[in-house]
């Protein structure tokens, strides 16, 4: 949808370890599964002119390459975080949901090889769309399954 320089605000400038005013880069970008609205992204990069971060980040930020650990090998690590949230108008609007809309918001912040943040931003969708599954505590023992853990 967009792709621009941007002066970092406080928020920004903190997340991406920048000072407040410095050029970024801001992708604006709307993730379709079919023809349906899924997922609205909206990120920043620092700019660097000697990396292609843009590429790195849409690589990553694929959903499929973020969730698969994939993509470019600029990033090194990155944290996630998942809370669910209200939807504002512009959010309704591109992801065709009726008001009021409870969502869920995906942040998330890749690191590079030097562990300095290059690219900070989040994910919104319909509450509905997205599903955390994780498994805790001790599955296997040795090869052995212990099925007393179960």
């Amino acid at each position: 949808m967009e792709t621009r320089f941007r002066a970092a605000d406080e928020r920004v400038a903190r997340k991406l370890h920048v000072r407040a005013g410095e050029r970024v880069i801001f992708i604006r970008r709307l993730l379709q599964v079919g023809n349906e609205p899924a997922f609205y992204h909206r990120g920043y990069l620092v700019n660097d002119p000697y990396r292609p971060v843009i590429e790195a980040e849409l690589e990553v930020t694929d959903l499929k390459g973020l969730f698969q650990g994939s993509g470019s090998s600029l990033i090194k690590h990155g944290d996630l975080y998942l809370e669910s949230t209200m939807l504002d108008d512009e959010e309704i609007q591109l992801l065709k949901l009726k008001k009021p809309a409870v969502g869920m918001l995906l942040e998330h912040i890749f690191y590079d090889f030097h562990d300095n943040p290059v690219s900070w931003g989040w994910f919104v969708c319909a509450s509905t769309r997205l599903r955390l599954h994780t498994r805790v505590g001790i599955e296997h023992l040795h090869g052995i399954r212990d099925e007393r853990i179960r």
